[in-house]
C-alpha cells in the first residue's frame, strides 16, 4: 500500500474513534439538555485530544517530543474545523429542520475533510517530504 493511501486509511480509523467519542459525548450533552453549540464545543474537544495524540503518533508518524508550534498549528486547524462544523451544524438544525443527531453527523463528514487536507499539508507535513517534494 502506498504511504498516502497508508495515511488515508489510519486518518480515517482515527477519525471513526474519534467521531464515535465525539458523537457519543454530544448525545449524552444533548440528552442532559445541553443547548446544541456548546454540546458541539465540549464534544469536539472530548475527539480532538484523541485525534492529536494518534495521528501525530500513528499516522503521520511524529517522532520526539511535541512541537509547541505544530501543537499550534493543530489547534488553529480544529479551532477553524470546529467552526465550520458547528456552522454546518446550526444550519441544517436551525434551517433543514433536521433531527439533532443527524445534522452532528452530517457535520462531522463535512469537517474531516477539511481536518484531513489541513493535517496532512500543514499540521504534519513531514520533513523527509518537504526535501523530496512529495505532498
Amino acid at each position: 500500500m502506498s504511504k498516502p493511501l497508508q495515511r488515508l486509511v489510519r486518518f480515517s480509523i482515527v477519525g471513526v474513534m474519534n467521531s464515535g467519542i465525539d458523537l457519543s459525548v454530544f448525545a449524552l450533552l444533548s440528552y442532559l439538555g445541553t443547548h446544541y453549540l456548546i454540546a458541539q464545543c465540549i464534544s469536539f474537544l472530548c475527539g480532538v485530544l484523541n485525534s492529536y495524540t494518534f495521528n501525530r503518533s500513528w499516522t503521520f508518524q511524529q517522532k520526539g517530543k511535541v512541537d509547541k508550534r505544530e501543537f499550534t498549528k493543530f489547534f488553529m486547524l480544529n479551532l477553524v474545523v470546529l467552526l465550520f462544523t458547528s456552522w454546518v451544524l446550526s444550519i441544517l438544525y436551525t434551517e433543514a429542520s433536521l433531527p439533532l443527531l443527524i445534522c452532528k453527523l452530517a457535520s462531522a463528514v463535512s469537517g474531516a475533510f477539511l481536518n484531513f487536507a489541513g493535517s496532512r499539508l500543514w499540521v504534519f507535513r513531514l520533513s523527509r517530504e518537504k526535501k523530496e517534494g512529495i505532498l
